[in-house]
């Protein structure tokens, strides 16, 4: 899956397109939390769906530094734990 989705990174990027690291990031925290159906998918994006609604502005006051750290850590400890 996750070999799957860089391809299409780099496949979009042949066309002209801009690759999004959100859904790889999204993808490598329900792997490493054992999550690998398509409800853990719906569960993820309720749960963001969820945060965005009640907590937008107090996540709108994180500096966007710290997300994007944050973001690195996830893909970097997922990188790491993956075999192929």
């Amino acid at each position: 899956m996750i070999l799957g989705q860089g391809f299409a990174q780099v496949v979009s990027s042949l066309f002209g397109g801009i690759g999004g690291g959100a859904r790889i990031n999204q993808s490598m925290v329900n792997y490493s939390c054992g999550g690998c159906t398509q409800l853990s998918q719906g569960v993820a994006f309720f749960s963001i769906l969820l945060i965005m609604i009640c907590a937008g502005p107090i996540v709108g006051s994180i500096p966007l530094g710290a997300i994007v750290g944050v973001m690195f850590y996830v893909v970097s400890q997922g990188l790491l734990s993956v075999q192929f």
